[in-house]
């Protein structure tokens, strides 16, 4: 019989109400084919008025706490999974390694260089354990986002040299407190999606050099910068070009971005409508990589259901099953990104990755 993995969940907010009908019975039938493999044993938040959703979701009778401290004492799991606000990741994750748990949590793992210093210690805990810790990336099983890596990794454009990014979301909903004040919220909550996109189409490929300028408007409605704009060299001299805003005005671009990556031998478009497009040397009329998925200005790609999935398979194998799945070794060569940058605001100069990451 298969085992039933048994997980926490800490924070109850609007995130939740993508991740909880997962472990519900159908939605665990939809997703394992009728088999139950994953519990949620107890649901953790602060705010009592959330409690509510256990029940709402088909959870059964899982107790609710205010703290995870209190659930482990009174139930047990293997897993963490972390959705609260981005600036209490690095805490649960924390938490969870200390208590042996295996982690799944909500992009980004960290959001400030120190937490990053202190999670890169408890990687020597985790290889030891034999823990297995996820940041979610779903914007990386999109169908668009599959078939733009399928047609990289199948030479279509030949050797790629540079890529090009806009992305424009005019007048973005900063409603929630927590995106009100954090200092980095569009870094860190959306641009960190493009960046870890990016990195997947182009094989996991690592940053090598960082350079950015981060740009607060004048009539910004947050605390810090809502607008970046990035270059970044990757593994072997691929040049990366990124303009992204979230006060900007006009029209929006799709969630993904508008992009165009360029090879010797062609070039790839994700068009603000429509499917990426393949165009061979001088055509200017190309061929769709894909029928159009509609989900160009989806608000979320709801590709939650891959990630658990690839997590479940993964514990059962006992390590992770493929080299997309993106753990935390692997998810710091994107979060990185967004720290090197800021980095290289603040110095006014362009940042070797690596050298960041040594000097933690």
């Amino acid at each position: 019989m298969a085992k039933v993995y048994k997980f926490i969940a800490v924070g109850l907010g609007h995130i939740s109400d993508h991740w909880l009908p997962l472990f519900s019975p159908e939605g665990q039938s939809k997703l394992f084919n009728g088999t139950k493999r994953v519990e949620m044993t107890a649901l953790v938040d602060p705010d009592k008025t959330t409690w509510k959703k256990g029940k709402q979701y088909g959870l059964g009778d899982a107790p609710c706490f205010v703290q995870l401290e209190d659930a482990y004492k009174e139930v047990e799991a293997d897993t963490v999974l972390i959705l609260t606000p981005p600036q209490y990741h690095a805490r649960y994750v924390w938490e969870a390694v200390q208590n042996l748990n295996n982690v799944l949590t909500e992009k980004p793992f960290v959001t400030e260089t120190n937490d990053l210093k202190h999670m890169m210690g408890l990687f020597k805990t985790i290889e030891a354990e034999n823990l297995l810790c996820v940041v979610n990336q779903q914007y990386r099983w999109a169908p668009r986002i599959q078939a733009v890596r399928k047609a990289i990794d199948d030479g279509k454009i030949g050797q790629v040299g540079f890529v090009v990014s806009y992305f424009n979301e005019a007048d973005y909903h900063f409603n929630l407190w927590w995106r009100q004040l954090h200092g980095d919220i569009s870094a860190f909550n959306w641009f960190v999606h493009h960046y870890d996109t990016m990195r997947y189409i182009l094989k996991n490929r690592k940053p090598v050099e960082v350079y950015a300028k981060l740009i607060r408007v004048p009539y910004s409605k947050i605390v810090g910068e809502s607008t970046v704009f990035l270059n970044v060299t990757f593994e072997d001299g691929i040049e990366w070009t990124y303009n992204g805003s979230q006060e900007g005005r006009g029209w929006t671009t799709p969630g993904q971005s508008m992009f165009t990556i360029h090879g010797s031998d062609g070039m790839i478009e994700n068009p603000r409508d429509g499917p990426p497009m393949l165009y061979m040397g001088k055509d200017e009329k190309g061929e769709a990589l894909l029928p159009d998925p509609g989900d160009a200005h989806a608000p979320y790609p709801d590709y939650w259901h891959v990630t658990l999935k690839k997590f479940v398979e993964s514990l059962d194998a006992k390590k992770p099953i493929d080299e997309d799945l993106t753990t935390f070794e692997n998810n710091v060569w994107t979060i990185v990104i967004p720290l090197a940058a800021r980095e290289s605001h603040r110095q006014r100069r362009r940042v070797n990755v690596k050298e960041f990451l040594q000097s933690l």
